[in-house]
């Protein structure tokens, strides 16, 4: 029996790594991160280091995913190989109903329009161009619930249309970590994407049934 494919993947956005945390553990390989925040990027290589990474300073891409740049640094990171899959979701408070009503609230001297023109609504296209560049067969994107109502749901639509322009199949489930063994009730909208023709669907997530409560973090 050969043994199994070691899967690659770039993730983006990463904030302190929770996402790539899960890849990491499932023995995924990581070619680069791309974080914009220096403490975010420091537990990024430190998990690097932890899970035996050598090329921690070219793998952390420590910069604004919209330089011109970007896409440069991060070929120098995955150098030639192929990316099997692209995790990551654009900051949320953009799409967050909270953050909606505190901006709204806040602010009340904006029109709409100049709340819906709030640039992290447009960051889903970066993400569409490291997809573009790499084509990998799959793709996570994930984001908070209101992803689905922002601008009465019209960049939700653009994101599904622009995806499927650049040959993907998606589909997009509300999920709560709650269900999978986390004690904390997130809800998420998890969009996963593979190409045409591939087969590939939906993963099938097994929940989990616990009786924690928060106490038992201490114990």
């Amino acid at each position: 029996m050969s043994a199994r494919k070691k899967y690659t993947f770039i993730d983006l956005f990463s904030g302190c790594g929770g996402l790539s945390e899960g890849f990491y553990r499932m023995g995924f390989t990581a070619l680069a991160h791309v974080e914009i925040n220096h403490w975010a990027c420091e537990t990024l290589r430190k998990r690097m280091r932890y899970y035996g990474y050598k090329n921690i300073e070219k793998e952390v891409v420590e910069k604004d995913i919209t330089s011109e740049d970007i896409l440069a640094e991060i070929d120098k990171a995955v150098s030639g190989r192929i990316v099997d899959v692209i995790i990551g979701g654009p900051p949320c408070q953009a799409y967050s109903i909270l953050g909606r009503a505190i901006k709204s609230a806040k602010d009340r001297e904006l029109a709409p329009e100049d709340i819906m023109e709030d640039p992290r609504n447009f960051l889903y296209k970066m993400y569409c161009r490291f997809l573009k560049k790499y084509h990998p067969a799959m793709f996570v994107f994930e984001n908070v619930p209101g992803i689905l109502s922002a601008g009465n749901g019209k960049y939700f639509k653009n994101i599904q249309t622009y995806l499927h322009r650049l040959g993907y199949e998606t589909e997009a489930k509300e999920l709560n970590s709650s269900e999978y063994g986390v004690l904390q009730n997130r809800k998420r909208i998890i969009i996963v994407g593979w190409l045409h023709g591939t087969g590939h669907t939906y993963p099938d997530l097994e929940k989990v049934e616990h009786n924690y409560k928060v106490k038992d973090l201490f114990c």
